[in-house]
């Protein structure tokens, strides 16, 4: 890093004039604030031909600690949701208790993985889940 011009500053115990690497930083002017260890979309297709849709998604990311995220969905043929390319933020929850239908987005993260899971009842088939997520190497 010795063409750096700008604030950086390292992790506790690592010398900020022998950095190689982002991940040895707690701060980088040059970069986010959060640093991006993973970023990725897809959309994945949903059999909403059975009453209730339960369908898990993992993304690994092995960094041996619970990262910060920011995960996003989006639902297509769902009860309350019909839009692909619409991407709300996560975990979500849509619910018509009178009529015993919902749209549910939550995750997980692990030391190891992101899980996103779609669940809901009243979809049409075909459906489609959509998933757009950032896991930084900041620690929860």
């Amino acid at each position: 890093m010795a063409d750096f011009i700008g604030l950086a500053m390292s992790k506790p115990n690592k010398n900020i004039n022998t950095v190689t690497s982002l991940k040895d930083l707690d701060f980088d002017s040059d970069y986010p604030l959060l640093k991006i260890a993973y970023s990725g979309q897809n959309t994945i297709d949903i059999d909403a031909t059975v009453e209730q849709v339960n369908v898990e998604v993992t993304i690994t990311h092995g960094l041996g600690y619970k990262p910060r995220v920011m995960v996003y969905a989006s639902i297509e043929n769902g009860f309350f949701n019909n839009d692909i390319n619409a991407y709300f933020p996560i975990p979500y929850s849509e619910v018509a208790s009178s009529q015993g239908f919902w749209d549910i987005v939550d995750y997980e993260i692990t030391t190891t993985s992101l899980v996103i899971t779609f669940s809901g009842s009243g979809w049409g088939d075909p459906a489609k889940g959509g998933y757009a997520y950032y896991i930084f190497y900041d620690e929860l």
